[in-house]
């Protein structure tokens, strides 16, 4: 596991308290171990892994990560963009070995959630509890052929109030792959 990772500073959230502490910094963000478990390095040849349902959050190397549960899967979703919309990244779990980005706008409590990787564009929408994971699902159907399409769609759906945001993407010049990219601009938005 630690030649996975290198060790650097970071903190843990548990209830109300915060711990300043060392954690592995997987060198990849999308591997499994990022979005399952964290590790604390205690004294230099011990280790801790701390589960997302023992801590809220963590933070290690200018990567954040949220606590988010979904059908009693516990798991972490990476920071990506926090603004008017929150964007947020999970790689691949045992449970479902899908790449997923959630999304969530400014005064909702409801993640919207894309897999990206899929051929065929689902978007599912997570109701949030009070804690902020999920307690429920739905999903949103997206009427078009395609994937390009679909991701067209969801743009002029959700992101419609930053015009050049959609004209960007309705011209091709930015893409599902682009997402975070996306939300940043729609973020920094004045249309």
């Amino acid at each position: 596991m630690l030649k996975k990772g290198k060790i650097k500073p970071g903190y843990y959230v548990k209830g109300i308290d915060t711990t300043f502490t060392f954690l592995i910094d997987f060198k990849n963000s999308k591997k499994t171990n990022s979005h399952l478990f964290c590790v604390e390095l205690i004294g230099k040849d011990s280790i801790k892994i701390i589960y997302p349902k023992d801590i809220s959050f963590y933070s290690v190397n200018g990567k954040s990560y949220k606590k988010h549960i979904n059908n009693k899967n516990h798991f972490f979703i990476e920071e990506l963009e926090i603004g008017k919309v929150k964007l947020y990244q999970r790689g691949k779990i045992p449970c479902d070995y899908k790449n997923l980005y959630y999304i969530l706008f400014e005064n909702e409590k409801d993640y919207l959630i894309l897999d990206a990787d899929a051929e065929d564009i689902e978007i599912v929408r997570l109701s949030t509890g009070s804690n902020g994971n999920s307690n429920g699902s739905a999903t949103i159907g997206i009427s078009s052929s395609g994937q390009n399409e679909k991701f067209k769609s969801f743009i002029r759906t959700y992101f419609n109030s930053c015009e050049s945001v959609v004209n960007m993407v309705r011209a091709d010049l930015l893409t599902v792959t682009d997402l975070q990219s996306i939300v940043s601009r729609y973020n920094k938005c004045s249309d």
